[in-house]
């Protein structure tokens, strides 16, 4: 579990109306019972009504994805038995209602379903109306960007809200770290905007980021005395160079949230640090500038910082 995990509330998937997750599970089981042939590419969970509050789900195999362009969803090349046999249940709610359902059940399974682990051996899972647009819910890697976005699958959060959450190479770092897209708003050419800007970051911003990193630890340390030094991996003061003071705190996970200004990457980086083991560290960067390093406290990229916030040490960088 990372540090970003601390703060995400979590919820178990509750009875949505007229579909049922005990028995969307059962039958999801016996669908994908066995490997899926070799020669499928994408996996889609086709929505129809078939009468009057009468819903139904199937699943049909693919021999191509594409991330960008739905029409991989017509190169049906199985639809593993469920035409004949599809998932179908009774509900009075709209369509809208009932995708979300679906989209709901959808995402509890490939997170911890069965047969879950299977379904992600594919490039690519989505659900939709048979006449509508597709919502990506598993994408295995995202390329275009010179570190590919892998695993990127949509997960509960809390209610019926979900987001994305995916793992990416930090090259500053050398280490493999979470990303989340919190809103749909985030397109993935977006999400490959932001994964380009903190892999290519200017040296100028990252001398920013270690001394605001460097005041913010030695602040820390003011407050709490010297029983700072043996948590520390190496003594850091205000002369410490930046990577002395890299080796203190890493990022774990890069959040994306939906940008004011597509043309601008704006990110967010939740870090661990050893001065600050309980809150974690957060920076904001936007265009390539420090607008906020401090105590993890859930804030953005895009929101105008106070100079009164004394907390801020992208101010005093």
């Amino acid at each position: 579990m990372g540090l970003f995990d601390k703060f995400r509330k979590k919820t178990e998937v509750k009875g949505h109306k007229g579909l049922a997750y005990n028995d969307l599970s059962r039958w999801l089981d016996s669908v994908f019972a066995e490997i899926i042939p070799d020669d499928v590419a994408g996996i889609v969970f086709n929505l129809y009504q078939d009468a009057e509050n009468q819903w139904a789900l199937e699943v049909v195999g693919t021999s191509s994805f594409d991330d960008a362009d739905d029409n991989w969803a017509c190169d049906e090349i199985t639809d593993f038995d469920t035409r004949k046999k599809p998932f179908s249940w009774k509900d009075e709610s709209g369509w809208k209602e009932v995708l979300s359902e679906t989209k709901i059940g959808l995402c509890k399974y490939l997170e911890d379903g069965q047969q879950s682990e299977i379904i992600k051996t594919v490039q690519g899972v989505s659900v939709g109306f048979v006449d509508g647009d597709l919502e990506m819910l598993y994408i295995a890697e995202i390329s275009g960007c010179s570190t590919p976005i892998r695993d990127l699958q949509r997960k509960l959060v809390v209610n019926d809200t979900t987001w994305r959450e995916g793992n990416v190479r930090c090259k500053l770092w050398d280490k493999d770290i979470g990303v989340t897209l919190d809103s749909d708003d985030v397109t993935l050419d977006y999400a490959r905007k932001c994964v380009e800007a903190m892999n290519n970051m200017p040296q100028d911003l990252i001398d920013d980021i270690c001394r605001a990193a460097i005041i913010y630890c030695n602040t820390f340390r003011d407050d709490i005395g010297d029983m700072l030094e043996d948590d520390m991996t190496v003594p850091i003061d205000e002369n410490s160079t930046n990577d002395e003071i890299m080796k203190c705190f890493s990022p774990e996970s890069l959040i994306i949230e939906a940008p004011k200004d597509a043309s601008l990457a704006g990110y967010q980086l939740c870090c661990n640090c050893d001065w600050e083991i309980e809150h974690g560290m957060e920076i904001d960067i936007l265009d390539n500038k420090l607008v906020y390093l401090s105590s993890y406290d859930g804030n953005s990229p895009w929101v105008e910082q106070n100079e009164d916030e004394w907390w801020n040490y992208a101010l005093n960088a």
